[in-house]
């Protein structure tokens, strides 16, 4: 395998993630359909732009389940327009899956001139952040941290 087959795998399974910086937890099936980018904007706020020119916010369905955000069609009748003689847009129907890192969710959508925004936020609750612990800290006794160090204060 070369470096240009590897450098082509990771940067699939980079477009395919979203908050695993930089490690790979999970594989999926790249697809070409629908164009999209994912942007990382800091730590803990990332974007889904997703191109659907010719398609409606009626179209598309967004689906969120903790650890998978998933954007599809509506199946809907498409009626044939007799007059068009060509059509470039493609209006098929697609299933785009991303798997999300644990405790990112949906902060935002928006659907505006064929573009779909969708905004994910990391929200991190305080108890699994890290925090320092004190030497001589004891869960079983909260106030044993606090009462030595009112006795090592001078008077």
């Amino acid at each position: 395998m070369t470096n240009k087959n590897v450098d082509l795998m990771l940067n699939a399974l980079w477009a395919s993630t979203v908050g695993f910086d930089p490690v790979f937890t999970a594989v999926r099936e790249v697809t070409n359909f629908p164009f999209y980018d994912i942007v990382k904007n800091d730590n803990d706020h990332y974007s889904i732009e997703m191109a659907l020119a010719g398609y409606g916010p009626d179209d598309v369905e967004i689906t969120y389940i903790p650890g998978t955000l998933t954007v599809n069609t509506v199946n809907k009748t498409v009626e044939e327009d007799t007059k068009r003689v060509y059509r470039g847009i493609a209006k098929r129907s697609f299933r785009l899956s991303f798997p999300l890192a644990q405790y990112v969710e949906v902060g935002k959508t928006e659907f505006d001139n064929g573009l779909l925004r969708i905004d994910l936020v990391r929200n991190v609750p305080e108890a699994a952040k890290p925090r320092k612990i004190a030497i001589g800290y004891d869960s079983s006794q909260p106030n044993v941290l606090h009462l030595s160090k009112q006795a090592s204060k001078p008077s």
